[in-house]
C-alpha cells in the first residue's frame, strides 16, 4: 500500500505518476456499494479533480485472486464512489478498478482478470491494461524508473489487521510526538479517554481516511497498549514527572528517550499473541 500512495504524494525520491496527474488518496480500506447486489473494500481510492477521474485499487501480495472480490470490483459503478471522493456537485466522470501488484506474482495473477494492474517490477513501475482516462493511460504505459528510488515506508505505517506488538511501537512513537509538545510541566494523562484517538492521529498520516470500523478497530488496540505501558513503573513515574511542577526539558528528554527504548523492544517482539497483552 505504501508504494501505490507513494505514486500520488510527490515524493522526490520515489515515482509521482498520480500525483502529477492531479491524484490524491481519498479512501483507505473503506466498505463500499459496488453495483445493486454486493459490496468491495478496496484498500485505496485515489481521485484526480483534473480528470474528475478515480482510481480503486486492490494491492496484492499473493497469486490468487478470489473469484467473488473479482466480480465486485467489476460490478463497482462510478456512481458508488461518489460518497468516498467528495467531488462536490459535479461528481465523478469515471474510474477504474485495477489491482497492485509486484513483477514476481503479475504473470500468475494477470491470468484470473480482466482487470488492468500496476505492477512494481524490478527496475520500474509500470500499468498493464486499460485506465479510463487518456492521460493516465499514457503515463502509466511509459511507466517510470524505480532506480535508485527509496521505497515509501511511512504513509501506511499499520493497519488494523497487525497484532498489538506491532501497534504497540507505534504507540510509542506517537507517545513521544505528544510528549516533544508539551511546555514543561505539562502533564500526559494516560488516562485521557481521547489520548488513543490523539496518538493514532499523531502518527498514522491517512487516521481520517479511513473507515469508521478500522479507526475504531485500531483505537481499541492503541488503548490496550497504553494499558499495558501504564504499567511500566518507570514510565509511569517519568510520565508523572512531566506534569509536576519544576519539570525540566531535561526530564522530557528522559521520558522520550525511554518511549525510544520501549518501541525498539517491540519491535523485536511482533511474534508475540495479542493475548498476551490482555
Amino acid at each position: 500500500m505504501n508504494m501505490f500512495i507513494g505514486l500520488c504524494r510527490g515524493d522526490p525520491n520515489w515515482p509521482s505518476i498520480l500525483h502529477d496527474l492531479g491524484y490524491a488518496v481519498h479512501a483507505v480500506e473503506q466498505k463500499m456499494r459496488a453495483g445493486p447486489h454486493t459490496t468491495a473494500t478496496p484498500d485505496l481510492v485515489a481521485y484526480s479533480g483534473a480528470s474528475s477521474h478515480a482510481v480503486v485499487a486492490e494491492c496484492k501480495s499473493g497469486h490468487a485472486i478470489p473469484p467473488s472480490q473479482d466480480a465486485a470490483y467489476r460490478a463497482l459503478r462510478t456512481s458508488d464512489l461518489d460518497a468516498w471522493i467528495g467531488a462536490g456537485g459535479a461528481g465523478l466522470a469515471g474510474h477504474t478498478a485495477c489491482y497492485v501488484a509486484g513483477g514476481a506474482n503479475h504473470s500468475a495473477l494477470a491470468g484470473q482478470t480482466i482487470l488492468p494492474f500496476i505492477v512494481f517490477g524490478g527496475k520500474d513501475v509500470r500499468g498493464h491494461g486499460r485506465f479510463g482516462d487518456r492521460d493516465l493511460d499514457r503515463a502509466l504505459r511509459a511507466g517510470a524508473s524505480l532506480r535508485g528510488s527509496r521505497e515509501p515506508a511511512g504513509y501506511y505505517p499499520f493497519t488494523h489487521s497487525d497484532g498489538i506488538p506491532v501497534i504497540a511501537q507505534h504507540a510509542l512513537y506517537g507517545i513521544v510526538s505528544l510528549a516533544r509538545k508539551l511546555a514543561p510541566g505539562s502533564p500526559l494523562d494516560l488516562h485521557d479517554p481521547d489520548m488513543a484517538v490523539r496518538i493514532l492521529e499523531a502518527v498514522h498520516p491517512y487516521h481520517s481516511r479511513l473507515s469508521e470500523r478500522h479507526r475504531g478497530d485500531l483505537v481499541r488496540k492503541i488503548r490496550r497498549v497504553v494499558r499495558h505501558i501504564a504499567e511500566d513503573d518507570e514510565f509511569v513515574r517519568q510520565a508523572e514527572r512531566l506534569g509536576e511542577q519544576g519539570a525540566s526539558h531535561d526530564d522530557a528528554r528522559r521520558f522520550i528517550s525511554l518511549c525510544q527504548r520501549m518501541a525498539d523492544r517491540y519491535e523485536g517482539q511482533h511474534r508475540i499473541d495479542d493475548y498476551e497483552w490482555e
